[in-house]
């Protein structure tokens, strides 16, 4: 079982649109470290409204999806594996992932670097972090130390 809290509650009252700006704050700020936004939709018209134009403004910079979509990650992220191996002096990062996934996130030990990314597929490198587009099957990710 998994539980995504709630991070803006539209049954707090008051529910009024004067909430939708610090909203698309928090939102921004949560991501800026990769963080999740779960908002709660009121079925009334102006819930309606409002949630379009919060989709609206962070269209570009956020990915929506439905709390299927969130559970799906989480079971997929679930059944990953990982393994670091030591051939030829390097370290390995071998990752299993049983079942296709998008952005898969990875930290990378400290104080190493990726050299080379096998079976990966399109990949965005920050630093210690890889975060994959598409993940599937098994994964290798060279060190340099």
């Amino acid at each position: 079982m998994f539980a995504f809290p709630v991070t803006e509650d539209d049954e707090f009252p008051p529910f009024s649109y004067e909430r939708l700006q610090p909203a698309l704050d928090l939102a921004r700020k949560i991501g800026r470290y990769g963080g999740c936004f779960v908002g709660q939709v009121h079925t009334s018209s102006l819930g309606r409204r409002i949630e379009k134009e919060f989709v609206h403004a962070l269209k570009d910079e956020a990915w929506f999806g439905s709390l299927k979509d969130f559970g799906d990650w989480w079971v997929g992220r679930n059944l990953v594996t990982a393994d670091v191996l030591h051939e030829n002096g390097k370290r390995i990062v071998v990752l299993n992932i049983p079942r296709r996934m998008e952005g898969l996130a990875v930290m990378l030990p400290i104080r190493s670097t990726p050299v080379t990314v096998e079976n990966g597929g399109r990949y965005f490198n920050d630093g210690k972090l890889i975060i994959f587009e598409i993940a599937e099957g098994t994964i290798r990710i060279t060190l340099d130390n």
